[in-house]
């Protein structure tokens, strides 16, 4: 299932992103059987974005961030900060880790000569 979604979301004549950063489609997800014998299919459906999804959208994507999942927070609390304001560190869209930068304060050494 994981290598159909793949395929589906590499697709991206048919399967895109609205300016908005909501999907162009929506999946259907099926169940056929039981227990060892249960399997799965995906079938995407391009799709114009109803207004109340862009609206609900509009209203809290500030406070949906999901990052927080893969550092084993909670996604519905926003964007985190540390402690001195700056965004907490994610993945971009390459999959490498970005942290933030911070300035360290250089200590002035005294010498005598």
């Amino acid at each position: 299932m994981r290598e159909q979604l793949t395929e589906i979301l590499q697709e991206d004549e048919d399967y895109t992103w609205t300016d908005e950063g909501l999907a162009n489609f929506s999946i259907k997800i099926s169940r056929k059987g039981t227990g060892l014998e249960t399997s799965y299919s995906i079938l995407p459906k391009v799709r114009k974005v109803p207004a109340k999804v862009a609206a609900d959208w509009t209203d809290q994507k500030n406070s949906i961030w999901l990052p927080n999942f893969f550092e084993g927070k909670d996604p519905f609390d926003g964007k985190q900060v540390d402690e001195k304001g700056l965004p907490a560190g994610g993945t971009d869209k390459r999959g490498s880790i970005v942290m933030p930068k911070t300035k360290t304060k250089q200590q002035e050494t005294e010498t005598e000569f």
